[in-house]
């Protein structure tokens, strides 16, 4: 009895496990001596239920081919499975049976008669009386009775879909892949090189710098076991390619996740893997940040290089300009006294001793303002106005004339800033030169309007002026160079300056272009 229990326990413990074979030829013998005939399969499953004295035999195959006949019980079996050794079994001498097929799609189930120990001429003959073949996922089941009782053995067939697997799998360099010549024993004979392990999951990782060398299980129903690849990522779909059960992957792109994907010729069923590539160690988010941050703090240091030696360059240019500016002011002055003081000698000479105080007192106002605005670039317009108020009223003391201002109330005097003395050249010029022996029917005219962006400055003199080849004199040609250099400081505000000569007067015009933005 402890002997049965033996290998009833024995049967089951090797349940699930992967045992290929070739045209294996599996013995049963019980009541009836029964065999089935497998190209390639998986270990059975004997089951015994004594209370309703039914044996039930799970048979998994991987080949489509399946066949079943009867025989002498010395007929050449590659195992035999004597189903009579299991405890509750009765040993009956049976000399026909009943069967019945079900599944893969059968519509007819009658029960038919099966003779058993029929008297075979030949050693090896045999009696096939199931001969058929399974699709992937196909069950088949073959009941057998006693004539006229009830059901004590069944067959379960089915048909387990066939995939390759990887079974091992090692890094390599370009100088240590497997040679052809070791594949074979690789994957026959199982004489592994150092290295390889096994697979215990869908996931490899690999190396960047690295090849990958796969070994699948031998399990196939095809002569050549060739087995078809595909390796993807996610966006693109390559063709199968023929390999057999020993494979080299190379060119695998670092910092990529890959689908393998493996399956025999002729099956549709497919075995998927993942094969994770690391990164190299510049492709990390340490070292791409690193990189970043240092591109980041160079360009900004560059950045602000350049913008210091752009300033310190702009600094220098604007200095430059300034000194410029200032020299022009410079000779300005100087030229303004002289002209002022050669009005107070003609009077002194005309022995007018009361006008010549009057001007000289009004003189000395001026000046202190010409001399203290002459280290600035601009002074408010309110300022300059009062100035140009002084030296006209000194100039009437002389040539009796009269003038007159008229400002456009749009315009705040005191925000306007403008360069100081910028008018009085040509105010000097319209007396100089237009008025000067007018006597008090000379007229100056001085307006300032608004105009769009900035303002427009006008100075008008009704006389007729004797040098006719207009802005040749001193104090005009230094006008000029003064607003040169002070439209080369102001970029966007520009002063535009003309003068016109008509038949009713001189006109000289100052426009302060985007002044106001």
């Amino acid at each position: 009895m402890n002997f049965y229990f033996f290998i009833f326990f024995t049967l089951l413990s090797t349940i699930g496990n992967s045992q290929p074979k070739t045209h294996d030829r599996i013995g049963y013998v019980s009541q009836m001596s029964v065999f089935v005939e497998s190209d390639l399969h998986l270990n059975d499953e004997i089951i015994y239920n004594p209370h309703d004295s039914i044996i039930w035999i799970k048979f998994p195959l991987l080949s489509p081919s399946i066949r079943m006949g009867t025989s002498f019980e010395a007929h050449t079996y590659s195992i035999i499975h004597r189903i009579d050794y299991l405890v509750g079994v009765k040993k009956i001498s049976l000399q026909e049976v009943d069967y019945k097929i079900e599944g893969k799609g059968t519509v007819n189930t009658r029960w038919r008669k099966l003779k058993l120990n029929v008297n075979y001429n030949e050693k090896n003959q045999a009696n096939y009386f199931i001969d058929t073949s399974l699709n992937e996922g196909q069950v088949l089941i073959i009941s057998f009775k006693k004539p006229g009782g009830k059901v004590f053995q069944v067959f379960e067939f089915e048909r387990r879909k066939n995939l390759p697997s990887v079974e091992l799998f090692r890094e390599v360099g370009d100088n240590d892949t497997t040679k052809g010549s070791l594949r074979s024993a690789i994957v026959k004979e199982k004489k592994y090189r150092d290295g390889f392990n096994e697979l215990n999951d869908k996931l490899i990782q690999v190396d960047p710098s690295r090849y990958l060398e796969l070994v699948f299980t031998n399990l196939s129903v095809n002569e050549d076991s060739s087995i078809l690849y595909r390796l993807n990522t996610v966006h693109d779909s390559s063709a199968w390619q023929r390999t057999g059960h020993f494979t080299l992957l190379r060119n695998l792109k670092s910092n990529k996740t890959y689908f393998f994907k493996v399956k025999y010729v002729g099956s549709n069923s497919i075995n998927e893997y993942v094969i994770k590539v690391s990164a190299h160690w510049y492709e990390t988010i340490l070292a791409i940040t690193s990189f970043v941050a240092f591109a980041l703090v160079v360009a900004l240091s560059i950045f602000f290089i350049q913008m210091r030696v752009q300033w310190s360059n702009e600094k220098r240019k604007i200095e430059q300009v300034r000194y410029r500016l200032k020299a022009v002011q410079a000779q300005l002055n100087p030229h303004f006294i002289f002209n002022a003081l050669s009005s107070i000698q003609s009077l002194v000479n005309n022995n007018d001793k009361q006008q010549a105080n009057q001007y000289l007192a009004r003189f000395s106002t001026v000046l202190r303002g010409a001399l203290k605005n002459s280290e600035v670039i601009f002074i408010p317009l309110a300022e300059e106005v009062e100035l140009l108020k002084d030296y006209l009223e000194i100039e009437q003391l002389r040539f009796q004339f009269s003038f007159n201002f008229a400002i456009d109330t749009a315009i705040n005097l005191v925000d306007v800033e403008i360069p100081p003395m910028i008018f009085q050249p040509s105010i000097e010029n319209a007396i100089k030169h237009g008025i000067c022996g007018m006597g008090n029917k000379g007229v100056i005219d001085i307006q300032i309007n608004k105009q769009a962006q900035g303002f427009l400055v006008t100075i008008f003199d009704n006389g007729h002026w004797q040098n006719k080849a207009n802005g040749n004199g001193f104090g005009i040609s230094l006008t000029k160079e003064r607003i040169a250099v002070i439209n080369e400081i102001c970029n966007e505000r520009q002063i535009q300056y003309k003068i016109d000569i008509t038949e009713n007067g001189t006109i000289a015009y100052f426009y302060f272009k985007n002044w106001f933005t």
